[in-house]
This record gives C-alpha cells, sequence and structure tokens, in this order.
C-alpha cells in the first residue's frame, strides 16, 4: 500500500465493499471462488491493505448485482481515488515510525473536527520549530540529529497542511497546566510557544482550554489521546494515542470511542474557560521572561 495514499479513502471503500458484499448474501470465499482469486485477496481487500482495479471492481459490482448507475459511478470513483498516491505525507516515511502514524497524517488531513488532549508537551499541532526540535531531540535520545530534523520538518509540514489551509477543521486542544510550565528549550522558547498557541486560540476554528493544577484529579492523567471526526457521517470516527515518538496507536472500535468521548467532555467540564485559559497562558508566559505568572 503505497504510504502516500488517503486512509479515509481507502477505509470508506473496504467497508463500502463489504456491505455490498453483504447485501448479496455473498461470503468472501464465494467471491473469490467466482473472481478465481485467492482467498486471501479478497480478506486483503476488505481490510484496504490492496487496492482493486476499475475492470475488477466493474466484475465485483455486477456479482453483486449492483445496478444502480449512480451507485456503480460512486464506487468507481471511490476506488480510483484510494489508489491515488503522492499526499504530503508520503515525503517523510523515513521518519514515520509506522503506517499507522502515515495513516493518522492522512485522517488528520481530512478530518473536519479535531479533539486533543496533551496532559505533558503542548500538542504537536500548536507547536513552535524551536519546541519541536526540542521535544524531538529528547524523545530521540539524541540518536540522529538528521532524522531528527526531518521530523521538525514533518511537524512544520503537518501545521502547515491541517491548520494554514483553507477551510480548515475545527481544532479544540485541552492542555494540563504542566506541560505549559514544563520549561522545553529555555525561557525564550517557551515564552516563544505559549505566545504562539494564544495567537492561535485566537483563530475562529481554534479553541484551547488549560486544565490547572488547582483542579486535581481527572480523566486525563492516564495520557494523552485525540479524537477525529469526519464531515461525512459515514466515515466513522478515529482514536489515536501516542505509541513513541512519530508512531501512534489507532483505533475504530465504537466502544473506546464512547468512553474517551466522555472523558473529553470531563476534561472540557474541569477545564478553565477559554478567556480565563489564554490569560493564564499569557500569564506564564511574561513569567518565562522575568515577570510574575
Amino acid at each position: 500500500m503505497p504510504a502516500g495514499q488517503r486512509p479515509l479513502v481507502r477505509r470508506r471503500l473496504r467497508l463500502e465493499l463489504r456491505q455490498e458484499r453483504e447485501r448479496a448474501g455473498k461470503s468472501q470465499s464465494d467471491v473469490a471462488k467466482r473472481m478465481d482469486w485467492s482467498l486471501s485477496k479478497i480478506i486483503r481487500l476488505e481490510a484496504g491493505q490492496v487496492g482493486i482495479s476499475t475492470n475488477d471492481l466493474r466484475a465485483l459490482l455486477d456479482m453483486y448485482q449492483v445496478n444502480e448507475s449512480e451507485r456503480r459511478t460512486f464506487l468507481i470513483e471511490l476506488a480510483r481515488a484510494a489508489r491515488q498516491s503522492g499526499a504530503w505525507w508520503a515525503a517523510y516515511r523515513d521518519v514515520a515510525a509506522s503506517s499507522d502514524y502515515l495513516d493518522f497524517l492522512g485522517y488528520e488531513n481530512d478530518a473536519s473536527d479535531l479533539y486533543y488532549y496533551s496532559p505533558l508537551i503542548v500538542p504537536g499541532l500548536l507547536q513552535t520549530e524551536e519546541y519541536a526540535r526540542e521535544i524531538l531531540t529528547a524523545l530521540s535520545l539524541n540518536a540522529n540529529e538528521e532524522l531528527t530534523e526531518r521530523a521538525v520538518q514533518l511537524r512544520m509540514s503537518r501545521k502547515r497542511h491541517v491548520l494554514d489551509r483553507d477551510n480548515p477543521p475545527s481544532l479544540t486542544a485541552v492542555i494540563d497546566e504542566s506541560a505549559l510550565r514544563h520549561v522545553v528549550g529555555g525561557d525564550e522558547v517557551m515564552n516563544d510557544q505559549l505566545t504562539s498557541v494564544a495567537e492561535v486560540a485566537a483563530l475562529d476554528n481554534v479553541t484551547v482550554r488549560v486544565i490547572p493544577f488547582s483542579h486535581g484529579a481527572h480523566p486525563g492523567l492516564s495520557g494523552a489521546f485525540e479524537i477525529l471526526d469526519f464531515a461525512d457521517p459515514m466515515d466513522t470516527p478515529v482514536l489515536q494515542f501516542d505509541a513513541a515518538p512519530r508512531d501512534v496507536t489507532l483505533r475504530e472500535n465504537g466502544e473506546a470511542l464512547d468512553f474517551y468521548r466522555r472523558c473529553y467532555r470531563q476534561l472540557l467540564e474541569s477545564s478553565l474557560p477559554e478567556a480565563e485559559s489564554i490569560e493564564l497562558i499569557n500569564n506564564i508566559a511574561e513569567g518565562m521572561l522575568g515577570g510574575e505568572s
């Protein structure tokens, strides 16, 4: 599977094809025998691990008795889109620890609403270049300066493609106060970082909320997570956990998603209102340069 393909489109295609097979009352073994495929091919197709040619798709739709012209056209165009490669994140395969991380970048790129929680560091989409460099250098144990610099480029490219594009997604970021007070790269780097967060939070599509130290225990203490929603209700949300530097664990399980949505609602309830959150961020930033915070 080429790294530059869009995972959202690929996932939608596999779900649509599985639904059509089930409507037709066919098993995967039935399809493999009728199409003269190996069983593993239809399994991999419905898992989104391989694409499908237009000719094979037409034959498959004939077998499933999908005769409506509009429906057939939709699925054929979806298959063509799923095979297209060359997305911006493909250029960073060398610094992605797994295909899951590349898929996460693709899902994030296509999402309409992003809900991020970060207890220890400023979320990646809000990081300045110097802050990101310090974080990524530390997380890589200073192993490879060239690779770390590529990872910084990836983070900045991700930020541009998601937040700086036309019609950007809605971003809600809940950040623990500890992430704001943990000095990364020195006072000036941290001041610049916090000032940048406050500036980005002024955008119409961005909301930043801070959970203060004074709140005490809350459900986010178990770690960072992100929920990605999509404009089309047929595209189910994605839940993501940080697994390692430049790696993630993706979940589409409905039960887990419901649990973390409840967690996120509680985190919002635990956080300061938006205006008070920005005031706290600015106060901490000023304190980095010798003022009071």
